[in-house]
């Protein structure tokens, strides 16, 4: 599934037996609501940590420091941007 029209520099995210092919935007976080993968948010900042998700491959960098407790396959998506193709688990 193709969450974007441009094909130039996408992203594969794998979640739930399905590939979705994404072009990095500002966010993950919106990113993934593209596709239609349902990540919830709260703050927007890295704060309050309600956009975790957990990351099993891949690698992202972060748009400023987070601030909640993440874990090193945890993931705030409302400040990261995908780097390579990543596999994904949300709650």
């Amino acid at each position: 599934m193709t969450c974007k029209k441009e094909l130039q520099g996408t992203i594969t995210v794998k979640y739930k037996g399905k590939e979705y092919n994404l072009v990095p935007s500002t966010s993950l976080l919106q990113d993934l609501r593209a596709c239609g993968i349902p990540v919830p948010s709260g703050c927007l900042q890295g704060i309050c940590g309600v956009c975790k998700i957990t990351l099993i491959k891949g690698e992202i960098h972060y748009n400023g420091i987070p601030l909640a407790y993440v874990s090193d396959q945890e993931v705030l998506t409302c400040i990261a941007r995908a780097r390579t193709d990543l596999e994904i688990e949300t709650d």
